[in-house]
């Protein structure tokens, strides 16, 4: 089966770190929709069959290493972009 990109970035995310709860900040409940979604860096896909609740509880369980290489370099680019 052959996956084609998100065309918006709620469906795309690192393990555990989805581009949709991290817009909208720490201490909150995210629910992710049932379907396959991949991640940042392409190279994996994910399906849930239900409705997911993530909880973030601060930065550093955020910034655990739930994540592959690929993605957190993705992330860590994108963080440092948005500084400047």
């Amino acid at each position: 089966m052959t996956l084609e990109m998100p065309k918006n970035s709620e469906l795309t995310f690192g393990w555990f770190h989805y581009a949709r709860g991290r817009a909208s900040g720490m201490h909150k409940n995210h629910y992710i929709s049932k379907g396959t979604w991949k991640t940042l860096c392409g190279c994996h896909t994910v399906s849930t069959y239900d409705i997911t609740n993530i909880r973030f509880v601060d930065e550093s369980e955020l910034f655990k290493n739930k994540r592959c290489k690929m993605c957190l370099n993705i992330i860590e680019h994108q963080a440092r972009f948005d500084s400047i």
